[in-house]
């Protein structure tokens, strides 16, 4: 849910704007984006990888970010975004896409794309190369970004949708066998081959 007040950034490059709504900073809560020492260059790492996305998106418009309060643990994934899908089975784009194409939110109050980042871990927080066994914050924002475009697998490690019978995304439906035989397929769709096949060596998109 988009939390009530202005975002925190509205980030605007070429013909796409992000409305960036940090929940560390609307909490006042010293921590993550709103950490007083890193908060402003790990913010500036976040805007860069929207930045970067826009310069390479084809399709003009507006989406709505949500970035959760921050993990601190250092236990789970360095970092985590995505985009709602909807119920119906079949093969999807997400609504961030929907938004993008339709020109129109699809929800009123609900965010196109949303981010957790586990500050809990070693981060380079800079543009300059991570020293040691640091995590870099840019690239690994910048692999994150396009999750909440719609750019993931629903397929858990055993073919099963993660969300509900026959939702998966169109990166499912270009998911394939070294022969060319696709994984995914049918109306509605499902998993068409076998668990190893997930596994292989012989994996293509």
């Amino acid at each position: 849910t988009i939390p009530a007040g202005n975002p925190q950034m509205v980030l605007t490059r070429g013909s796409n704007t992000f409305n960036i709504y940090y929940q560390d900073i609307a909490a006042n809560n010293d921590t993550g984006f709103d950490d007083p020492v890193q908060g402003a260059d790990r913010r500036a790492r976040l805007e860069d990888a929207f930045r970067y996305v826009a310069d390479v998106l084809s399709q003009p418009g507006t989406l709505d970010v949500v970035v959760s309060v921050s993990e601190l643990d250092g236990t789970g994934s360095l970092a985590e975004a995505g985009t709602f899908f909807s119920a119906t089975p079949e093969f999807t784009n997400g609504i961030a896409f929907l938004r993008l194409t339709s020109g129109t939110k699809p929800f009123p109050n609900t965010e196109e794309i949303f981010i957790t980042v586990d500050f809990g871990y070693d981060w380079n927080v800079s543009t300059n190369n991570a020293a040691g066994q640091q995590f870099d914050l840019q690239s690994t924002l910048l692999h994150e970004v396009p999750h909440g475009l719609g750019v993931l697998s629903l397929s858990n490690d055993s073919g099963v949708s993660d969300i509900l019978a026959g939702i998966y995304s169109n990166w499912d439906s270009l998911m394939e066998k070294s022969d060319g035989t696709n994984l995914f397929a049918g109306n509605p769709p499902a998993f068409v081959g076998v668990q190893s096949d997930l596994v292989s060596a012989a994996l293509f998109f």
